[in-house]
């Protein structure tokens, strides 16, 4: 029979510290109350300090944007974290974001499907002001040739996300092109970086020539949208 460990006080408490996180989104970007551990996953107890209780409060809570444009303000905030006599702090640092810019309206990319096949699975984008009413940029011509930046000369179901640090934007899409293969196999994905949305830094993967083990049969890789853009920016880190 197995010996069942029993932990002291002292390592439930180092524990729970190790384990102790601020989510990046908050830690990194602060428009929230944030989301904090009051008990460690051994029972310790935990409480936190805020070095700047004007801007966040003890509990987390939010109280007011940063006061420098453009600019992120540094809250530190402490916690600590005890068992019976056993204690000790693990120190975090949070960004307070500055207040949202005023922006002009809303950018849609898209692709279309009843133009010519030669150049309907292509990125378009199209802009609103009040996000009821668009209209088509560029005469609703590609901005982007799919043939620089997929792998099969065609995209399809673009998504396009602003980044954490609001400055840069990324896209991802379905690499595929039902013009000339059909619709029996695509095994990749383009992804997409822009300061400007002008100018695109681009790679795509072939998940069945990367990973040919974990992906030997894939056949369909579509519809992205979110569940890929969130692992975007570590992927293209990755890649460029």
């Amino acid at each position: 029979m197995l010996k069942k460990t029993v932990l002291t006080d002292k390592k439930k408490v180092a524990s729970d510290a190790k384990s102790l996180n601020i989510p990046e989104g908050y830690s990194k970007n602060s428009h929230w109350n944030l989301l904090l551990d009051f008990i460690g996953s051994n029972g310790s107890s935990i409480s936190w300090k805020s070095r700047e209780p004007e801007y966040i409060l003890n509990d987390g809570k939010l109280l007011k944007s940063s006061p420098r444009k453009g600019k992120k303000f540094k809250v530190k905030m402490t916690a600590n974290v005890t068992m019976g006599s056993a204690k000790t702090k693990k120190k975090f640092d949070v960004l307070v974001a500055y207040p949202d810019q005023e922006y002009q309206g809303y950018l849609f990319t898209y692709f279309e499907g009843s133009g010519p096949r030669q150049s309907d699975e292509q990125i378009r984008f199209g802009a609103s002001a009040d996000a009821i009413n668009w209209f088509a940029l560029n005469n609703n011509q590609p901005i982007i040739s799919s043939e620089k930046i997929s792998g099969t000369g065609g995209i399809r179901d673009p998504h396009i996300l602003r980044g954490e640090d609001e400055k840069s934007f990324y896209m991802v899409a379905t690499d595929m092109n039902t013009g000339k293969n059909g619709w029996a196999h695509n095994p990749g994905i383009v992804m997409l970086q822009s300061d400007d949305l002008i100018d695109w830094k681009h790679s795509f993967i072939d998940l069945e020539k990367s990973y040919p083990v974990q992906f030997a049969n894939i056949q369909w890789v579509w519809a992205l949208k979110l569940f890929m853009i969130l692992r975007l920016i570590n992927i293209w880190s990755i890649l460029r």
